[in-house]
């Protein structure tokens, strides 16, 4: 009855073996009892509880198990990417691009460093360039001239 659709148009000659309310009939008349009758509903529906609640369980399941294969798979084709990607770049070699990206990134440190080392001559002189500017004000502009002078030895 369940698996037809046009299941209310059949004659109960044509119904499901195993259709419940068949089942609860035939109980109830082999009985004549209320409380059989109760009470093998009660089992009943405990029983279909019991059904569905494991097919939701194995849904579950399957579904749990379709994503850790999708993690996996994923997993693979990332690491064969890499891995062709690592073997291209060592079958290519050095290239030019990659030397000239190496000089810029050198020459950008270099700046970097020449910026730090200024401000850390700078930091260095700044207790005897408080005594001077205070005794003299035009001695400032010479200090940091001789910081800058000191900080280009470094480069």
């Amino acid at each position: 009855m369940i698996t037809n659709p046009h299941a209310t148009d059949l004659p109960r000659e044509r119904w499901d073996t195993w259709d419940p309310m068949l089942i609860s009939e035939g109980v109830t008349v082999a009985h004549g009892d209320g409380y059989y009758e109760i009470f093998f509903l009660y089992v009943l529906v405990l029983f279909a509880f019991g059904s569905g609640l494991n097919q939701l369980l194995c849904k579950s399941q399957q579904a749990n198990d379709r994503d850790f294969k999708y993690q996996q798979i994923m997993r693979n084709l990332v690491r064969r990417y890499v891995t062709v990607e690592q073997r291209k770049a060592e079958s290519q070699g050095v290239t030019e691009d990659d030397v000239n990206e190496i000089k810029q990134d050198i020459s950008a440190f270099r700046c970097e460093l020449v910026e730090i080392l200024k401000i850390a001559v700078w930091i260095q002189m700044l207790p005897q360039a408080k005594v001077e500017v205070v005794r003299n004000p035009r001695l400032c502009l010479q200090f940091f001239d001789q910081c800058i002078a000191i900080a280009a030895k470094f480069v």
